[in-house]
């Protein structure tokens, strides 16, 4: 799994992350302080990490992928495994962890090689992995929806909190002040930074309004982090880190590779900066992607297939109707080539799934920022109505 993607347990084995229970009923999310971070990206105290997050209150992350892999004759925990981690620390330290775990599974099950399938920054680890110790254990890499040249909400998170898209049965608990303070040192955040190579396709990220209208390139990203006071030391080291991994190329390492990417979702890809200091005021742009990763971060890995989401929820990808599928498709029915060269898997069947992102465009759209006392009412021509509604509550009538 990703980022989040995994419980995390403290000393007593009492569960820190989710912990809903803890996060309704404790408004500021104090218990969450568990999981800060020294300077140097090292746990206060420690921490174990648990299952995989497979379905939260109606989300479900990884429950529909594991239910299809197991219609398919997979028992799980003899012959797939999931791979829980703890997903603050640096990904280099995880990639060993998950040699590992790898090698302890060949000897149990007496194999040569084993599939990997990985969603959003588990692509990033999958990755290192490769970098470290070789693809000689590896047949398949099924990747979903990976940051490959990072995302721009990882800024977000680090400077002005977010809630990380957690938001059981539809509704924002997690609080945004304690998200940031966590992520200062946390040296995945970082790694999930958009890369060099983020910007060599054109793209940038941040324009600096506060004292004239620059786009800021590369470098000048890095030190505007710097001077905000993001850890230095953890911005330099994630760069390292993409320019280790970020050319990699699976079928080097004899991996036969399938991308799944999300695309045809507003996504966080611009942040324009009007005023700083503690109270920092800014609008946002989106580009094209899931809800998360840009298309053009989560495309920048050569493959032997790519696959594109239509429509695509970043969170919920691996468990969504063909991706499901196609995942299972290729574990089960799918020759390998040990090529690096996937084979051909019949998507036909799963109007969502393309082999490009034509027709795989934004919605026309607006964003609008509120800045109370106000309130917003749209209507369309008959009447259909977004806005606060009599009782309170937001009524959100239009597509």
């Amino acid at each position: 799994p990703g980022i989040m993607g995994s419980k995390l347990n403290n000393l007593h084995d009492t569960e820190i992350w989710p912990s809903l229970t803890d996060m309704v009923l404790q408004i500021p999310d104090t218990y969450l302080d568990e999981l800060i971070l020294d300077a140097n990206g090292d746990s206060l105290e420690p921490v174990s990490s648990g299952s995989i997050i497979k379905e939260i209150e109606g989300s479900n992350f990884f429950e529909g992928l594991f239910s299809q892999i197991s219609s398919n004759e997979y028992i799980e925990n003899e012959d797939f495994f999931e791979f829980p981690y703890d997903w603050r620390l640096n990904i280099e330290t995880t990639a060993l962890i998950l040699k590992n775990t790898i090698d302890e599974i060949k000897i149990e099950r007496g194999v040569n090689k084993v599939d990997l399938v990985a969603h959003s920054m588990g692509g990033l680890l999958v990755k290192k992995y490769l970098k470290e110790y070789g693809g000689d254990s590896v047949d398949k890499l099924i990747d979903i929806g990976t940051p490959h040249t990072g995302a721009p909400k990882a800024f977000k998170i680090m400077n002005y909190g977010d809630d990380m898209g957690f938001r059981p049965l539809g509704i924002s608990i997690l609080n945004f002040g304690k998200v940031k303070k966590i992520s200062q040192n946390m040296p995945a955040i970082y790694q999930l930074l958009p890369s060099q190579n983020y910007f060599n396709s054109s793209e940038y990220y941040v324009l600096d309004g506060t004292s004239g209208n620059n786009r800021l390139d590369f470098a000048e990203t890095k030190d505007y982090l710097k001077s905000s006071g993001r850890n230095a030391t953890l911005v330099d080291r994630a760069d390292t880190f993409h320019q280790e991994i970020d050319g990699l190329d699976p079928a080097t390492y004899g991996v036969d590779t399938y991308n799944i990417v999300g695309c045809g979702t507003p996504t966080l890809g611009k942040f324009y900066l009007l005023h700083g200091g503690e109270n920092p005021i800014y609008n946002i742009g989106y580009v094209n992607g899931d809800g998360t990763v840009p298309l053009t971060s989560a495309e920048a890995m050569p493959a032997g297939k790519t696959y594109y989401l239509k429509g695509a929820r970043h969170a919920i990808m691996p468990s969504t109707s063909g991706v499901k599928e196609l995942v299972a498709g290729v574990l089960t029915s799918t020759p390998s080539t040990g090529s690096g060269q996937a084979a051909d898997f019949d998507i036909s069947p799963y109007a969502n799934l393309a082999m490009s992102a034509s027709g795989c465009a934004l919605p026309n759209g607006r964003v609008v920022s509120l800045h109370s006392p106000i309130e917003l009412h749209i209507y369309d021509s008959t009447g259909n109505h977004v806005g606060p509604d009599t009782n309170g509550d937001i009524e959100n009538a239009l597509p």
